[in-house]
This record gives C-alpha cells, sequence and structure tokens, in this order.
C-alpha cells in the first residue's frame, strides 16, 4: 500500500474538519505534520481542532508553533490569545492582542479583548484607552460600551 503524501493527510484533516469529525481531523493533522513539520496551515488546523475539542493546551502548542513561523496572521494570533485565555493566561493572551495592533490597529474586536483583559487584572487606565480605541473605531459595538463604564466605575473606586 501506497504511503499517503502530508498533502494527503491535510486534506483529509480539513475534510473530517467540515464534517465536525474533530478527532479524526486532529490525527490527520499530527499526521501531516510527523511527515512535513515545515507546513504551518496544519499546525492552525491542529489548534483549531483541539480547540474545538477542549485540548487547549494541545490547541496552544499547536498555535504556537504556527505562531512563530507567521507572526502577522491576525486570524491566527486572535486564535492563538483566545487560546491563552482558555488557559487562563490572560498575560500572554494581552501580548498576543498587543502584537495584532501593531498590525492593524482597527481589527474587530482586538482592543475590546485587550480592554476586558486589562480590565480583569485590574490595569484600568491602560483597559480604558483600548475600550476608547474599541469604540472609535467600531461605535456599533455595544459591548464595549458597556465595558467603558464598568471601567470608569472601577476608575472612580480607586480614587
Amino acid at each position: 500500500m501506497k504511503k499517503k503524501s502530508p498533502v494527503t493527510h491535510y486534506r483529509l484533516g480539513q475534510m473530517y474538519m467540515i464534517k465536525k469529525d474533530y478527532i479524526r481531523a486532529r490525527q490527520e493533522f499530527k499526521k501531516t505534520i510527523t511527515l512535513d513539520p515545515n507546513l504551518n496551515e496544519a499546525y492552525k488546523k491542529l489548534g483549531d481542532s483541539c480547540s474545538v475539542l477542549g485540548d487547549f493546551k494541545e490547541a496552544l502548542n499547536a498555535y504556537k508553533t504556527a505562531y512563530e513561523h507567521d507572526s502577522n496572521d491576525i486570524e491566527l494570533a486572535m486564535s492563538l490569545a483566545i487560546c491563552y485565555d482558555s488557559c487562563d493566561d490572560t498575560e500572554n493572551a494581552i501580548e498576543v492582542l498587543k502584537d495584532i495592533t501593531k498590525i492593524q490597529e482597527d481589527y474587530p474586536m482586538v482592543n475590546y479583548n485587550l480592554a476586558y483583559g486589562l480590565n480583569s487584572l485590574e490595569r484600568y487606565k491602560e483597559a480604558l484607552e483600548y475600550v476608547n480605541k474599541e469604540i472609535k473605531f467600531h461605535p456599533e459595538n455595544e459591548m464595549a460600551v458597556e465595558l467603558k463604564e464598568e471601567i470608569q466605575k472601577s476608575l472612580k473606586k480607586g480614587d
């Protein structure tokens, strides 16, 4: 029997993702990486399949590997930040989100997520800066307006 190529395993993984068979997708992306550790898309898809399965530690490792090779991929960076947050690592999530703002300052929800994370760490002044940016770039974001009110209340309590 002929051995399957990394691209074949990758495509099978994508097919399983479409079918929502995330366990098999994860297996195929792992096979892809074993056969071709330089195929960065496989790490991203492995992270996606692991995230859906709730295996955030494995997802985090996959996303971090992909991010090391392509730190300009905003969607990947958002996935990495979300995964850090799911692993209760808000500090690293914030650092990745700040990296995104260096690439595209007005990327949807990035400033909101920064403000939310900073607010949870009680870094209110910095949180206020980011929530104001979110409102400036995306005035339709009602959650940002609510978060701003919450941050302002916390700042007043601190005075």
